[in-house]
C-alpha cells in the first residue's frame, strides 16, 4: 500500500484516457515485501477505484470501497496494496486493455476485473465477442493477457444501479449489460484458473418487479453507478470467498507474550509492550464520560466524544486471548466525533531500512452512526511526522449511507464482523522518535442529536519487521 508524509495533498484521480497516462500514474511497484502472500491485482473503473484514494501521495485503502472489503474479509492472506489498484474513474473496457501492461508489471498472482458498465451505459454493441472494439471482445483480451502471465482471474458481474435513469440507452442499455454477464458467467464453463464474483446474489434485489437494482441501501442515490460502503461490502462478499476458498489463511496471529522483538534471537518478534492487551494498568485522557478497565500501557483517548460515552472492559477473543472491548453509547451533536486508543512504542528498536507492518484483530456487531474502524501506525522522523493506516473513510465528512455495513438503518445489514486490520508497509528513512499504534472508531459526522452506538473488541495487536525479500 502507498504511503504519504503529513501535508501532502489526497485526491481521487479523475480519469485518465490514455495508455501513457496511465503507465506514468502508476509507477512501478515499491520495493516492500509481500511477506510470502499471494499477490492481488484490481483492473476497473470508479466502483473499482472508489475508495481506494488513488495517487502518488497515497496512504490506504479505505471502507468506501469494495477492494478494502476484500482485503478485510479475506483477514489479509493476500497482498493488496493500494498501487495494485488499477482502477480509474470514467474508464471503458479499452482504456483498461490499454494499460494490461501496468497492472501484469506487479506480477499479480489474482487478477480481479469489475469491468464494462461504462461500457454498457452508452449502449455500445456488446456482441457477438468476436467483433473487434466490443466490450466482450475487450475483456476476454484483459482475460486471455491476464492468464498468459499466469494469473488465477476473478471477473467481477457488472452491478445493478440505483435508479432506471441511469442507463444512456434506457432499458436496451440495461439489457446489453445483463447480456455481458451471462458472458461473463459461461467463460468459467471452459476457462481454468477461472472464477466468477456473480453480484446477482449478494448485491442485486430480486424483490424489485421494476428495475435491475441494487438491495435497499446498497446504491448511492447521488452517485448511481457507485455502491456506499454497505454495497461495497456486499460486492466483495463473493470475492472474498472465492480467495478463502483458493488460499487457506496462514497468517496465525499472536498467541503468546514471549513472542517480542529481539535484535538477535528474534528480530521478527512483535515491537509492542503489551501485545496481548494483559493487565488493567491503563487508563482515559480527554474527560468525558468513561468507564471500565483498559489494558496496560493503552491510553483510550476521549476528548472527541461529541456528547457521548465510552466504557471499557476486558474480555477474550474467540480463542480466549485477552481483548479490549470498547462500548459506545449515548447522543452525539457536532463533527469529528472520534474514540481513540494509543500505545508507545522503544524508539531504539527501529532501525534505518526497516519495514514496518501493523495488525490488530477487530470485532463488532450492530453499530449506529459509526462510519470507520482505523488501525494507525505512527511515528515522527526528521521532525516530520509519518502515518500509515487502514480502514479510514475516504470522506472528510463521512455521511450517512457511508457508515458501517453493519449499521442498524440498513435493512440489509450483517449481523456482525470479524476482521484483520492490517496497516500499509513503512520504511523507516532516518532515525525514529515517538513510534506509536493507534486504534481509532470514527462517527459519522456532522451529528444533531444523534444515537452513537457499537460495542467493539479487538485482540492480538502486533507490529513487525517485515523481511525485505519472501522466501
Amino acid at each position: 500500500m502507498m504511503l504519504r508524509k503529513l501535508g501532502l495533498a489526497l485526491g481521487l484521480l479523475t480519469a485518465l484516457t490514455t495508455a501513457s497516462e496511465a503507465d506514468e500514474y502508476f509507477p512501478s511497484p515499491q520495493p516492500l515485501s509481500n511477506s510470502g502472500a499471494p499477490v492481488v491485482a484490481f483492473m476497473g473503473d470508479s466502483i473499482t477505484a472508489r475508495g481506494a484514494n488513488i495517487g502518488a501521495t497515497t496512504i490506504a485503502s479505505e471502507n468506501i470501497g469494495f477492494a478494502y472489503w476484500v482485503g478485510a474479509l479475506t483477514g489479509y492472506r493476500v497482498w493488496s496494496p493500494v498501487y495494485n489498484n488499477f482502477g480509474i474513474n470514467g474508464n471503458s473496457t479499452p482504456q483498461m486493455l490499454a494499460r494490461m501492461s501496468s497492472m501484469l508489471a506487479v506480477h499479480p498472482d489474482i487478477c480481479i476485473f469489475e469491468a464494462a458498465i461504462n461500457d454498457v451505459q452508452g449502449l455500445p454493441s456488446a456482441g457477438p465477442d468476436t467483433t473487434p472494439g466490443t466490450v466482450e471482445y475487450n475483456l476476454r483480451q484483459m482475460y486471455d493477457e491476464a492468464q498468459a502471465a499466469n494469473c488465477i482471474v476473478i471477473a467481477v458481474t457488472i452491478p445493478s444501479v440505483t435508479t432506471f435513469s441511469y442507463w444512456n440507452g434506457g432499458g436496451n442499455s440495461e439489457l446489453i449489460a445483463l447480456q455481458v454477464n451471462e458472458w461473463i458467467r459461461r467463460q468459467k464453463t471452459f476457462r481454468k484458473g477461472f472464477y466468477v464474483a456473480d453480484l446477482a446474489a449478494s448485491y442485486d434485489d430480486p424483490t424489485n418487479t421494476t428495475h435491475w437494482a441494487p438491495r435497499t441501501n446498497f446504491g448511492d442515490p447521488n452517485s448511481l453507478p457507485h455502491p456506499m460502503t454497505w454495497g461495497a461490502y456486499a460486492q466483495a462478499v463473493p470475492v472474498a470467498a472465492i480467495i478463502n476458498a483458493l488460499y487457506p489463511q496462514w497468517r496465525a496471529g499472536i498467541a503468546n507474550v514471549d513472542d517480542v522483538y529481539n535484535a538477535t534471537y528474534n528480530p521478527t518478534g512483535n515491537l509492542l509492550p503489551n501485545q496481548m492487551f494483559t493487565g488493567n494498568g491503563g487508563g482515559f485522557s480527554g474527560g468525558g464520560t468513561t468507564s471500565g478497565s483498559i489494558a496496560s500501557g493503552w491510553t483510550v483517548f476521549t476528548n472527541s466524544l461529541l456528547g457521548s460515552a465510552v466504557a471499557a472492559s476486558k474480555t477474550a477473543w474467540s480463542d480466549g486471548s485477552p481483548a479490549q472491548t470498547l462500548v459506545i453509547s449515548g447522543t452525539a451533536n457536532g463533527s469529528g466525533g472520534i474514540v481513540s486508543a494509543e500505545i508507545g512504542m522503544t524508539a531504539g528498536n527501529f532501525n534505518v531500512g526497516d519495514t514496518i507492518e501493523c495488525r490488530m484483530l477487530a470485532a463488532w456487531g450492530a453499530t449506529t452512526n459509526i462510519s470507520m474502524v482505523r488501525l494507525m501506525f505512527q511515528d515522527v522522523e526528521n521532525s516530520t511526522a509519518d502515518f500509515l493506516q487502514d480502514g479510514d473513510n475516504d470522506a472528510s465528512s463521512p455521511q450517512a449511507g457511508y457508515s458501517l455495513p453493519t449499521d442498524t438503518t440498513n435493512a440489509n445489514a450483517p449481523a456482525s464482523l470479524s476482521i484483520a486490520l492490517i496497516t500499509p508497509q513503512w520504511k523507516v528513512a532516518s532515525t525514529v522518535s515517538f513510534p506509536q499504534l493507534w486504534l481509532q472508531i470514527g462517527y459519522v459526522t456532522p451529528l444533531s442529536s444523534a444515537t452513537v452506538a457499537g460495542t467493539f473488541q479487538f485482540a492480538k495487536p502486533e507490529c513487525r519487521k517485515v523481511p525485505v525479500a519472501s522466501p
